[in-house]
């Protein structure tokens, strides 16, 4: 029987080449592309022509590895998964690199971050194979202490106590990989959503607020939290989004030409 390359990258851990971005998980499209080419020398791809929904562009990548050509499309987005009215030319090129990555994943690379799982599944095994096997024996006894006492605190439903013990615990990588596997998909679900919870920023409301500010302090109090948020989580485009916006409504509070206030 022939080796099943979906399955062999659909096995591979990517999650220490991703990076979070308001609420989305984005994989590196360099090292995507890397790994493509090392399981097969002869992959490329194509992007099609884009295709406009009144003001707002969708993508399209065709990436052929193994002998087989997978197609995958894209709106252009914000880091709210929200299409772009009228994107320039950085935004398409952004959602272009991000598209192949999403045709890549087709191929089995990656593909898990698309279905919201933490981790990739390699048939029935736990997602994280290895993970745990991999530690010495000081290091399991560590993280089963802490695992009990996360499920002691799930059990009695403090899903938000036993996300803030596995934060105080000051993990690495791959530490955090294997306690994952000491919970089942129920337990790991509801700290998933606690995670999303605490770590959602509403840029939305934040852009509403700097709209409705009626003045230029007020609109300054808005704007700088939002921008040291984006600059803490690395989002480029939103820091570039609020102060593009920030510009837009100061200029409103300007004194016009000739006058001083």
């Amino acid at each position: 029987m022939a080796d099943n390359k979906f399955a062999d990258l659909a096995e591979i851990n990517v999650n220490k080449y991703t990076e979070k971005k308001g609420n989305l998980t984005y994989l590196s499209w360099a090292w995507a592309v890397d790994q493509l080419m090392r399981h097969d020398p002869a992959a490329n791809w194509v992007y099609g022509e884009p295709h406009r929904w009144n003001d707002t562009v969708m993508v399209f990548c065709t990436v052929t590895a193994f002998g087989k050509s997978m197609t995958c499309q894209l709106p252009v987005m914000d880091h709210r998964n929200k299409a772009i009215p009228n994107p320039d030319a950085f935004a398409v090129n952004t959602a272009m690199q991000r598209c192949l990555v999403k045709a890549i994943a087709l191929h089995g690379l990656g593909l898990y971050i698309y279905a919201g799982e933490d981790l990739p599944e390699a048939g029935k095994v736990t997602p994280t194979a290895g993970a745990w096997e991999s530690l010495e024996d000081d290091e399991r006894v560590f993280l089963e202490g802490i695992a009990d006492e996360v499920h002691a605190l799930l059990a009695n439903n403090d899903v938000a106590l036993a996300c803030a013990l596995i934060d105080s615990k000051n993990l690495d990588a791959d530490e955090k990989v294997a306690l994952w596997t000491r919970f089942d998909s129920k337990q790991r679900s509801a700290m998933k959503k606690q995670y999303a919870a605490k770590d959602a920023f509403d840029y939305d409301a934040a852009l509403d607020a700097m709209a409705d500010a009626v003045s230029e302090a007020q609109l300054k109090a808005i704007f700088a939290p939002a921008w040291q948020r984006a600059k803490k989580d690395g989002d480029k485009e939103t820091m570039d989004s609020l102060k593009a916006n920030y510009d837009t409504f100061k200029a409103k509070f300007a004194a016009p030409e000739g006058k001083t206030i």
